[in-house]
């Protein structure tokens, strides 16, 4: 595989366009329906529920998919300029803020295979 093909793709891709997209994996650290679920969580998933509305109202957040069984968690694609800002929004989620999430990002990037070779 030509690796500096892929670098060129990326860069160009990089230019023209202002946001990249991420793929996060957002995971509780706890079972939701446990003993151990803190007794704010059920009005903490409310807020969440909330936040990610806003979220796509911006255009920040893209699509949102549960992850099987709704207690496994969320995979979330967003679009954000940077790192840094995508950071940012991850932190405004309410169980992040309460310490009851992990979360796993992705950056994502144009597949090669469907790059343009002309």
């Amino acid at each position: 595989m030509n690796t500096s093909f892929l670098l060129y793709d990326l860069s160009l891709f990089l230019q023209h366009n202002r946001h990249m997209q991420y793929l996060v994996i957002f995971t509780p650290k706890q079972k939701f329906a446990s003993p151990e679920m803190p007794s704010d969580f059920p009005q903490l998933l409310l807020e969440e529920e909330a936040r990610a509305k806003d979220l796509y109202m911006e255009g920040l957040l893209r699509q949102s998919w549960v992850l099987g069984a709704r207690d496994r968690g969320a995979a979330v694609l967003f679009e954000a300029e940077s790192p840094e800002r995508l950071q940012e929004i991850i932190d405004s989620f309410p169980l992040i803020k309460a310490d009851y999430s992990d979360t796993q990002v992705f950056p994502l990037a144009p597949d090669p295979a469907f790059a343009n070779k002309s």
